[in-house]
């Protein structure tokens, strides 16, 4: 019996081995298999990862022009400059540099914001503020934007200024207006004539207005006559000199323009072009290269 036992156990010896085999074989190849599709998709990832840094950058260059053109200053620095401008972001996004340029035209005409101190500033008119009464440029009571707004104050305030409209077209009279102190019987009148004859009352302000707060005024001139020669004028009825009437940011802009923007940040250039209407930025297109 003892023989027969150790003839099976002698049998038995080495058959484990080629399953050993097998399993080490089989796990080679799933084992190799993993790390080429772990390498892939790291390196996949690389790839795609890489340029996100500089795309987000570019896409920040595009958003800033943007908001320059709808709530500062570009649009009259880009007219002013001939239609081509070129800026760097204020500071790096994503540690990367981003390059701004903007080809185009805005549709603004004149503009005034006033923060030059100056009753011949502003661009785009024809001549200076002409005035009488008290009328003055003034950094007292919060202008609404920037550091200066101009300020009517009681009877015989007055103040006209002439810009050329020849051929333009769906015209708008765009500014900021603030009231305070008016009782009633206290007016503020805005007139326009194409001629300095005859005069249009466009809008005109009340004790109901007089909250001390500016609101956005925005008059179209559509169904004027265009002249080569377009006043606009602010006509005080008040009676006191404790009366004011405020204006700033004032703007005539006409049939909207288009603006390219081009922002170049690493490897990539994000481009948008943009529609301008009435003082409200659109986008018509926006890639990234």
């Amino acid at each position: 019996m003892s023989k027969v036992r150790n003839i099976l156990i002698w049998r038995q010896q080495g058959q484990a081995f080629p399953l050993v085999l097998i399993i080490l074989a089989i796990g080679s190849i799933l084992v190799s298999g993993f790390l080429t599709s772990a390498n892939t998709s790291l390196l996949n990832a690389k790839v795609y990862s890489d340029p996100i840094p500089d795309t987000y950058a570019a896409d920040a260059g595009i958003e800033d022009a943007i908001w320059g053109l709808q709530y500062g200053t570009l649009g009259e620095t880009l007219d002013s400059s001939g239609g081509y401008l070129e800026y760097v972001l204020h500071e790096p996004v994503n540690d990367l540099p981003v390059y701004i340029s903007l080809n185009g035209i805005t549709g603004l005409i004149a503009s005034h914001d006033f923060n030059d101190n100056n009753m011949n500033g502003g661009i785009g008119w024809i001549s200076g503020w002409s005035h009488q009464g008290s009328t003055s440029i003034m950094t007292q009571e919060n202008p609404y934007e920037g550091t200066h707004h101009l300020r009517l104050r009681g009877a015989n305030a007055y103040i006209e200024r002439s810009v050329d409209l020849m051929g333009k077209s769906e015209v708008h009279l765009q500014f900021y207006a603030k009231v305070n102190s008016f009782e009633s019987g206290d007016m503020m009148r805005c007139l326009v004539s194409p001629d300095y004859l005859d005069w249009t009352v466009v809008e005109t302000w009340d004790s109901s207005d007089s909250d001390n707060t500016y609101h956005p005024v925005d008059i179209d001139l559509s169904s004027i006559n265009m002249s080569s020669e377009f006043w606009i004028a602010f006509d005080s009825g008040m009676d006191r000199n404790n009366d004011y009437f405020y204006v700033d940011y004032l703007t005539i802009g006409g049939l909207g323009g288009s603006v390219i923007i081009r922002s170049v940040a690493g490897e990539k250039t994000a481009i948008a072009k943009v529609g301008l209407l009435e003082g409200t930025v659109s986008v018509i297109s926006w890639e990234v290269d």
